[in-house]
């Protein structure tokens, strides 16, 4: 696959005690892409959202190794991956999905992604119908502007800076904001996303994506999927929402559902904007049920070693 297995990630083996195994692999365009791999079975890409790393599925990695060849890869501009000097919009996103896909050679994976992650999985599921065996979107964007404050705010270059530097946008005020307890989210996990936040490049890279998908009056018309006519969807879809959202209001989950008739819609309540990490138990649950019904895989798979 052209892959290179990582000897040590310190934060994410000592401290978080992260499952699986770390990769790179080089794309063209993008440069190195770090991604965590664990398991056997049919392929499962988790692709996670803004100022975020694959540590964001930290609780769910290991869960579905035990049915499924996990991968899941820091975005490009984020994590432990590459930050060109691009612009992070939906196309450069698509681009790297794809890449990804093909260069590990992921023919028909299960696609599960959270906020601007299952944006993208959706996005590129319909532009490739047929490729996607099954997606798993967590509250993703496209169905409304509404969209929280700051990040609306963060758009603006000038605004952007300031907040980024106050810690707001990315690091720890910003972090409560993902969960309806803040408690909840371990303090190594805190400092994960902080560390990640301090690389070179990570906060253009944020400043970026939030001006190509989001502006003063919220989500950008590009990012909107309400103009499709919601006749159907190219694969079987669960959609898994947080009735406490603070990022993206539950009320958009419900319009997915109106927009695309026959998903799954599964709302977890007392739950913020990162079920797979608040509600991991819940989560894992659903995503298991949902695909033993739609993919047929109900044998377990033995997890790597």
């Amino acid at each position: 696959m052209g892959d290179t297995m990582l000897a040590y990630f310190p934060t994410r083996r000592a401290i978080l005690n992260f499952p699986g195994s770390d990769h790179t692999i080089h794309l063209a365009g993008i440069g190195e892409v770090h991604y965590t791999a664990a398991g056997h079975g049919p392929p499962v890409v988790l692709l996670h959202g803004l100022a975020a790393s694959s540590v964001a599925w930290r609780y769910n990695i290991h869960a579905l190794s035990q049915r499924y060849a996990v991968f899941a890869p820091d975005m490009p501009g984020h994590g432990d991956s590459a930050k060109p000097g691009v612009r992070y919009d939906t196309e450069f996103g698509l681009r790297f999905l794809h890449q990804f896909l093909d260069a590990l050679r992921l023919d028909s994976p299960i696609l599960i992604g959270n906020s601007t992650g299952g944006f993208l999985a959706l996005v590129w599921a319909l532009r490739h119908p047929g490729r996607a065996q099954a997606l798993v979107l967590s509250d993703i964007p496209g169905m409304g502007k509404e969209v929280a404050w700051p990040l609306r705010l963060a758009a603006f270059p000038g605004i952007g800076r300031l907040l980024d530097s106050m810690d707001v946008t990315t690091g720890g005020r910003f972090a409560p904001r993902l969960f309806r307890h803040p408690e909840r989210m371990a303090p190594e996990v805190r400092k994960e996303l902080f560390r990640l936040r301090k690389l070179p490049g990570a906060s253009r890279a944020m400043r970026s994506a939030l001006r190509s998908g989001i502006g003063l009056m919220g989500l950008r018309s590009s990012m909107l999927l309400l103009h499709h006519d919601g006749a159907s969807l190219p694969a079987p879809t669960l959609v898994v929402w947080g009735q406490d959202d603070r990022i993206l209001p539950v009320k958009q989950a419900l319009r997915f559902a109106r927009r695309f008739p026959g998903v799954q819609l599964n709302i977890l309540p007392d739950c913020g904007h990162w079920p797979q990490m608040e509600q991991p138990d819940a989560f894992n649950d659903l995503v298991f049920a949902f695909l033993d019904k739609v993919a047929g895989v109900k044998d377990a798979y033995k997890p790597d070693v």
